[in-house]
């Protein structure tokens, strides 16, 4: 009886040590070398840039507001209008990172560098809005909302062919 008790147990310990092992040795990580299909490149894409462009809802009735002929903008105007735009630039940085990050289906790849380009041009125009606040140049500003119309466009062009 305790020869049978001991084989048991010895038998319990082998199998406990042989669950210890997982029988993975350490292997590199491949996920960055993973790509996306078409549709699902396509779709990340388009969400980080309507993403940016969603964040911008606040800017538009105020940019349009301050730079309106007969509006003269106030330093407030001029300061919330700066520290709102300031937080669209963190969050489209943050957008583009994640654009730049994508491991896209080959067919796609243009088609990400362009949105890409355009989302780095928008931030431009972002940060040309925040100069023309801190100046309190509402010409400027008037120029920086044209170019901003612009890459809004051109991020809305992106977004559908990517779709597509």
């Amino acid at each position: 009886m305790k020869l049978s008790h001991i084989a048991v147990m010895a038998g319990m310990s082998l199998l406990l040590v042989g669950c210890g092992y997982n029988g993975v040795a350490s292997s590199k990580d491949v996920t960055s070398s993973i790509s996306m299909s078409q549709p699902d490149s396509g779709l990340a894409i388009s969400k980080y840039l309507n993403t940016i462009m969603q964040s911008t809802s606040s800017l538009d009735a105020m940019l349009t507001e301050m730079i309106q002929p007969q509006v003269t903008p106030t330093a407030s105007q001029y300061d919330a209008l700066s520290e709102q735009t300031q937080n669209v630039i963190t969050d489209t940085s943050l957008n583009i990172e994640y654009i730049d990050g994508q491991n896209v289906a080959s067919v796609l790849q243009t088609k990400k560098e362009l949105a890409l380009s355009d989302a780095k041009n928008f931030k431009s125009v972002l940060q040309d809005i925040v100069v023309a606040c801190r100046n309190r140049d509402k010409n400027a500003l008037t120029q920086a909302y044209g170019n901003y119309q612009t890459m809004i466009s051109a991020m809305q062009s992106d977004s559908s062919t990517l779709n597509n």
